[in-house]
């Protein structure tokens, strides 16, 4: 291969895959793979997720497939001068040229690497952008919080027309709701369970797109933007019966305003035990209140007005709910909806969001 790039495309375009090519395992899976023809590519893979994108501006005078040591060659376009970088690669050694650089790098056998993803099935789902982002966003939470493998990754389920993405924790649960257009033969329902790590990369090849492509297989998912493809196994196991939480929702509906009740929340966790975070809800007719004690720290007591009109008394983690009301839309409005004592309390927004949270025993 024996190509000329813009620094910049193709420092974009590593940064971008980096994060897919591993430091722990085998040799070859800390590579990414440059492909020089009518157009070329830079393509990683952990042998479970695999990207690949386009880069542009290439001048290509002698096409070929390389691989290069991820973490090298990123080392290189950070600290070259130049505008422009030029790759020749013969009998295994790369020189590299960029201002008055000059580098010569070992590569490895580009036919060893692993097939890069190749989005060219015509049946797929199309969803805007600006959805996969809210998504993504609001769904990677229970990655920070998931103890429990068998509840990981983010479940993509199309059914009629749209498309939900739901994840989980074991204590709460978030749904984002999405139109999809089907071209093709693509099912009306369908259900893939998709690992976090894939929906993350997702998330990083997001902008100024304004679209993205979905095609869902029996034991795989691909994702295509107008330059990147990402495609990923799907996780085993059953997947989770999400609807089955939204059967009887017939919880009490409490008009709140997000910015409010978070500010509600960090005061009074300000006096929580580390061990065993909890907040009181009490609701009275006009007032939500909101109560904390530690032994060692003290207790505290927020007030917030609320249209209510009985009597209610519950207890949550408070952690999971203020993580809730932070991927709620500024401006956005939510309603709080609450049963009783036992059942999970439920965050709904006007933006899309629907939130299900455990509640705790009253202490």
């Amino acid at each position: 291969m024996k190509a000329t790039f813009s620094v910049k495309h193709l420092r974009d375009a590593v940064n971008s895959v980096s994060s897919v090519s591993v430091s722990k395992v085998k040799d070859l899976l800390k590579c990414v793979k440059i492909s020089a023809g009518q157009s070329v590519t830079i393509s990683a893979t952990d042998s479970e997720v695999s990207i690949v994108r386009t880069i542009p501006e290439v001048e290509v005078r002698q096409a070929g497939d390389v691989l290069f040591d991820c973490t090298r060659l990123i080392s290189i376009l950070r600290e070259v001068t130049g505008d422009t970088i030029t790759v020749d690669v013969e009998n295994g050694i790369a020189a590299i040229k960029s201002g008055g650089a000059k580098f010569n790098i070992p590569t490895k056998d580009a036919r060893d690497f692993p097939p890069s993803p190749v989005f060219d099935s015509a049946s797929y789902y199309t969803i805007s952008a600006k959805d996969m982002g809210r998504i993504v966003q609001r769904c990677i939470f229970a990655d920070q919080k998931n103890q429990n493998a068998s509840v990981g990754g983010v479940l993509i389920d199309v059914e009629d027309g749209k498309l939900f993405g739901m994840s989980m924790d074991g204590n709460s649960l978030s749904l984002v709701e999405a139109v999809a257009s089907l071209f093709g033969d693509a099912p009306a329902k369908i259900v893939s369970s998709t690992p976090m790590k894939a929906i993350k990369l997702v998330g990083a090849i997001l902008e100024n797109q304004a679209t993205i492509d979905i095609c869902i297989t029996t034991n795989s998912i691909q994702f295509r933007t107008s330059d990147t493809v990402i495609g990923s196994q799907q996780l085993t196991g059953k997947p989770h019966n999400w609807r089955r939480h939204f059967a009887n929702e017939k919880p009490i509906q409490i008009p709140v305003v997000p910015s409010v009740l978070a500010s509600a929340l960090r005061q009074c966790m300000i006096t929580t035990a580390e061990e065993s975070k909890r907040i009181n809800f009490t609701l009275e007719k006009g007032v939500l209140r909101l109560q904390s004690a530690a032994a060692d720290v003290g207790d505290s007591e927020v007030e917030v007005p609320i249209q209510f009109d009985g009597t209610l008394k519950l207890s949550i983690i408070p952690d999971y709910l203020l993580t809730a009301l932070k991927l709620v839309d500024a401006g956005s409005m939510a309603t709080l909806g609450l049963t009783d004592s036992e059942n999970p309390i439920r965050l709904n927004s006007d933006c899309g969001l629907k939130y299900i949270q455990a509640v705790c025993e009253v202490k």
